[in-house]
């Protein structure tokens, strides 16, 4: 909504963060149109090398353990889908801002994760 709406009426023009999705239609209408007209190429995006290494470079601090909770994890596949349909290498790096919608669901369904598989296993020293 701040994109249609609030961002036109205060710069006269559409959002400069436009730019980073020209290659899968440029604008959130031209992404549904992409998506109807030709998934390959939103398809080809999601699924790119760099978005693979971006989704390693996530999981490793944390072991990939919030697999275990992936109803919370999946809360985080929304951004995660907008940052790997971004043109460009600074979205989808680990180092920038731009994680921070994912990283708090990937920690905590780490944390969920973690205690089922603690509840499961039976150890000797309990």
């Amino acid at each position: 909504m701040a994109l249609l709406i609030v961002v036109p009426a205060f710069s006269g023009e559409g959002s400069a963060f436009y730019g980073f999705y020209e290659r899968v239609g440029g604008s959130p209408a031209g992404i549904l149109r992409t998506a109807i007209s030709d998934p390959s190429v939103i398809l080809s995006e999601l699924f790119a090398g760099n978005v693979f290494v971006y989704v390693l470079a996530l999981s490793a601090p944390l072991a990939g353990l919030f697999v275990l909770a992936a109803g919370l994890a999946a809360v985080a596949l929304p951004a995660l889908f907008v940052l790997a349909l971004a043109d460009g290498a600074g979205p989808l790096d680990p180092r920038q801002h731009y994680l921070a919608a994912i990283v708090p669901f990937l920690v905590a369904a780490t944390v969920l994760g973690t205690a089922r598989l603690r509840s499961r296993i039976a150890f000797p020293w309990r």
